[in-house]
């Protein structure tokens, strides 16, 4: 089997942006997937270069960020998907999963089934810090889990605040974060 991921961030030496749980997570999830002899993909969208490198046998890929005045949210998706979907048929990647954080994926149809994690959106954390919520990251993470063939959850605690935040219909099936702890000592 070949799973792609999409991930806002990879930690990385290649990798100059800021990383957060989603890309630890990611990178975490990759190489156990690998040891189980699953192929896997990782795009990361929006970066200042289009680039492939490879961390062990995850192969990474840097999409450069594609900027129209005032339609960069357009331009830049569409450049993603193409890139993406391009590369589904080519390598035969049978899914692809990627964060609902401020809904990157709205408006995105892949050419195969796209899985949605929840580990909080921007929606969600708000809601728990009692904060406002731009409308747009709402908006945008509401299309993309509307979006989704399956939507799985860290924790049933998010699975349950976001499927009431976001009135979803659909089911979240809960698969536990794997973080590796020993990252963090």
């Amino acid at each position: 089997m070949h799973i792609g991921f999409i991930s806002l961030e990879y930690p990385h030496k290649n990798y100059a942006g800021a990383v957060g749980g989603i890309g630890t997570f990611t990178k975490n999830l990759a190489h156990n997937l690998i040891a189980k002899g699953v192929k896997v993909t990782v795009f990361v969208p929006s970066c200042s270069e289009t680039r492939v490198f490879n961390d062990g046998e995850v192969e990474v890929h840097l999409v450069k960020k594609k900027t129209i005045k005032g339609i960069t949210w357009y331009t830049n998706r569409r450049y993603f998907r193409n890139y993406v979907n391009e590369y589904i048929l080519k390598e035969n990647i049978q899914l692809i999963e990627a964060p609902e954080w401020t809904g990157f994926t709205a408006f995105i149809k892949f050419n195969c089934p796209l899985v949605m994690r929840l580990h909080g959106s921007d929606t969600y954390f708000c809601h728990l810090e009692k904060r406002k919520v731009k409308a747009k990251n709402k908006f945008l993470e509401q299309k993309a889990l509307n979006g989704a063939d399956a939507i799985v959850g860290v924790s049933q605690f998010v699975a349950k605040k976001t499927q009431e935040l976001f009135k979803l219909n659909k089911q979240i099936q809960v698969i536990y974060n794997t973080i590796d702890a020993r990252d963090f000592r």
